[in-house]
């Protein structure tokens, strides 16, 4: 499963809509789980619902208002990744790319799925800062 901190606000966060849209196509058939979760406390669920639609995003998108999804996987950033295997352990922590365009999540998930370490496990997050207060 990948969790993804999520802003309809943020630009870094709106970056990546087309790649994660086209990541839950290609990792989807092969039983990767994409969930978003909205924590920005300035976004409405229509705003989130209909930004959603606009970029064709099929992944359940969950609203997070007060933070508390943020302050329990201490997620800091929009975007910031998480990726857990099936046996609920976090296997991947940080960012979707580098900014030199390193697909660091996509070599996560290939990872993952051919049953081989992931290296890096964590890398450095950047994009807008997630209200945790």
């Amino acid at each position: 499963m990948v969790v993804i901190f999520r802003s309809t606000l943020c630009p870094y966060s709106n970056y990546y809509n087309d790649a994660l849209r086209d990541l839950v196509r290609e990792y989807g058939p092969k039983g990767v789980l994409l969930v978003a979760i909205h924590s920005d406390r300035a976004e409405t669920a229509d705003e989130v619902r209909v930004h959603a639609q606009k970029h064709g995003h099929t992944f359940p998108v969950i609203r997070d208002p007060d933070g508390a999804l943020a302050r329990l996987l201490d997620a800091r950033r929009t975007p910031e990744v998480f990726v857990v295997d099936q046996n609920g352990k976090l296997r991947y922590h940080g960012r979707i790319a580098s900014k030199i365009g390193a697909p660091d999540l996509r070599n996560a998930l290939d990872a993952l799925l051919a049953g081989r370490p992931i290296h890096p496990a964590e890398t450095k997050s950047f994009g807008c800062s997630i209200d945790r207060s």
